[in-house]
């Protein structure tokens, strides 16, 4: 549900979007795609491969790859299960289509 709501308000702003349900979909679609892709969003912890695996996966295609995590967890659980994040790049769900469009926003303006 969280994602087809993050799908529509950035369908809203302008955006055009790829969805996949869970990591290693997401990772297929990103090397089909990745001409067309200038950043992803991801969940932290998802079936299959995780957020921090496939930011990993992603960034030996492209280096300068822009991403955005996302997570129900708060940032310091995280890292003490050592799944290491950005706190820049990270987002807590539940987010206000406001603060999604500001954070993606700079994001991809770093």
């Amino acid at each position: 549900n969280v994602r087809k709501v993050i799908r529509k308000v950035l369908i809203q702003l302008g955006y055009k979007i790829f969805e996949a349900s869970n990591g290693a979909e997401g990772y297929e679609i990103y090397k089909k795609n990745k001409n067309t892709i200038d950043a992803v969003i991801s969940d932290v912890v998802m079936p299959e491969i995780d957020g921090r695996e496939l930011y990993e996966k992603i960034k030996k295609i492209e280096p300068n790859i822009k991403f955005l995590f996302l997570s129900g967890y708060p940032f310091n659980v995280l890292k003490t299960k050592k799944i290491f994040v950005d706190r820049e790049n990270f987002i807590k769900k539940p987010v206000s289509s406001k603060e999604l469009a500001v954070r993606l926003r700079r994001v991809l303006d770093i």
